[in-house]
């Protein structure tokens, strides 16, 4: 069975929150139609991922209980699995949109979303990220953690903030 998945107002907000000229575009709609026998993966995470320039999607699907991410070009129909990836969850894009980075168990990885070998990147507990203009991915190591950062390329990762447990903060988060 095919499900769709339709996200205007999730392009609508991306497209508002990354163009400062984006009140005279129009509203877009976006349908997409899941592979054969896929559902969404896993509720509570981040499931897709929306290219800048809003050409290419990336989403988590799942089939027979195993997650894997899948990346759909806006002007082609079908979707298609990106290789290396299963397990995955919480995919953030390149800002060039030809990488994309994600989560499996305790590692972050990217891959490029044509297909390739997974690089790992850092070690993780939990927690997602967000791709930099200047090549760099700021990241959640843990729930209740600050926030760090590594170059794309890997490297040694550095912490950015640390929670202030006298001003009640719990963590911060890569959102």
């Amino acid at each position: 069975m095919i499900a769709a998945l339709t996200i205007s107002s999730a392009v609508l907000s991306w497209r508002q929150f990354l163009s400062p000229n984006s009140d005279s575009r129009p509203v877009a709609h976006l349908t997409v139609n899941l592979p054969l026998k896929v559902s969404l993966g896993s509720p509570g995470y981040p499931l897709f991922a929306l290219s800048r320039d809003g050409t290419q999607l990336v989403f988590v699907g799942a089939k027979d209980g195993v997650t894997q991410l899948y990346a759909r070009r806006i002007d082609q129909w079908d979707a298609v699995p990106i290789t290396g990836t299963e397990g995955a969850s919480r995919p953030f894009l390149s800002p060039d949109g030809q990488w994309v980075a994600f989560t499996t168990g305790r590692t972050l990885k990217k891959v490029a979303v044509g297909g390739g070998p997974t690089i790992d990147l850092a070690e993780v507990g939990w927690g997602g990220g967000s791709w930099g203009t200047k090549d760099v991915i700021v990241y959640t190591r843990a729930y209740n953690g600050g926030l760090w950062k590594i170059s794309a390329s890997g490297g040694s990762p550095q912490m950015l903030t640390s929670p202030d447990r006298s001003k009640s903060e719990l963590a911060h988060w890569w959102l």
